[in-house]
């Protein structure tokens, strides 16, 4: 009875984790950049003066990294680094394939730019454009107001990447 139980708990906490929305959120207005999986996780990038710092709370944990201070390295791992750059290019063009068959699974719920460029010529060309990409969810906006900002958010799902995963691994070896 007991194993049955702990079966059911477990089933139902993987449905959550397959049918909960991935969140993705870029807000430059209030400095707000994190992905999040309601309940589960959530990755926060947080400026703290001139740096930038990475939040994750993961369940009931919560953990605060720097990775963006730098590091000295001596010559040994200097030339260590080279020579992985050579391993790394094939990898980033599988990376690359698996992120365009991804984008097909994401929705965007909101994206707003406004956009200057300081060259009025230019923001007058960008004005006509952007009035035919303009839609329910994207809007962007051109002014002449040295104003930029940046708002997106997209959702997802995990069962939905699972299978763009499944797919490309079927194809790769067939």
């Amino acid at each position: 009875m007991l194993l049955l139980i702990i079966a059911i708990l477990v089933f139902v906490l993987l449905a959550g984790l397959l049918f909960s929305p991935i969140v993705f959120v870029i807000d430059t207005n209030s400095n707000n950049y994190f992905l999040s999986l309601k309940g589960f996780f959530r990755i926060q990038l947080i400026r703290m003066g001139k740096t930038w710092r990475i939040k994750l709370k993961l369940l009931f944990l919560s953990f605060t990294l720097n990775p963006f201070r730098k590091k000295s390295l001596n010559r040994d791992e200097i030339v260590k680094l080279k020579k992985k750059k050579s391993r790394k290019r094939k990898n980033l063009q599988k990376f690359l394939h698996l992120i365009r068959k991804a984008f097909k699974a994401i929705t965007i719920k909101k994206l707003i730019a406004n956009i200057d460029t300081d060259d009025y010529p230019l923001n007058a060309q960008l004005f006509a454009v952007a009035s035919q990409i303009n839609q329910r969810n994207i809007s962007l906006n051109i002014n002449f107001e040295s104003r930029n900002t940046f708002d997106f958010k997209a959702i997802t799902y995990l069962y939905k990447l699972i299978g763009i995963a499944i797919t490309i691994y079927i194809t790769k070896n067939k």
